[in-house]
């Protein structure tokens, strides 16, 4: 039989689990696949987002954590940030989560340089955001938090995310 009729095939082609290099070139091979098959499964509702909230909390909880005066993270912002990303669809992307000098918390959403959504917590019960979709094409706004992700918050997530896909 032909060598290439024998090769293995793998269920998800460049993610497979076999390990047939050796040296430090084949281990950083296997590192970054490793870490690219984690990315496709986390969501935007995933723990692993939890978890970076709570330790974004953690290391910025404290006033001039900046080194520059900014407020420590509200208690409030992060149990909002953390009630907001469990409640999103699972089929939205993974935000990156970010302390802000004000004492708030803000997940964003980065597609482009000209396409990102941010979603700010203060706790205070509201969502506040601000969007880039092109040149010119800003949109700001509030919204009360009432248990449910606001519709026009997903929507505008969705929009970032659907340019990510576009691009993959």
């Amino acid at each position: 039989m032909s060598p290439v009729l024998d090769a293995p095939r793998f269920k998800e082609p460049l993610l497979c689990s076999g390990r047939t290099g050796v040296g430090d070139d084949a281990s950083l091979v296997v590192e970054k696949l490793s870490h690219a098959r984690n990315l496709r499964h986390r969501t935007a509702s995933s723990p692993d987002v939890s978890a970076e909230i709570a330790a974004c909390y953690a290391d910025h909880a404290l006033s001039n954590w900046d080194g520059e005066g900014a407020c420590g993270i509200e208690l409030g912002a992060m149990f909002e940030a953390l009630r907001f990303v469990e409640d999103l669809p699972e089929s939205l992307p993974v935000p990156e989560v970010l302390p802000e000098p004000d004492g708030g918390l803000a997940l964003e959403w980065y597609g482009a340089p000209n396409l990102v959504f941010i979603a700010s917590f203060k706790g205070k019960g509201t969502v506040v955001y601000a969007g880039m979709f092109g040149q010119g094409n800003l949109l700001r706004g509030t919204e009360v938090l009432r248990g449910a992700v606001p519709e026009a918050v997903v929507d505008h997530i969705r929009r970032v995310g659907e340019f990510r896909k576009e691009r993959t």
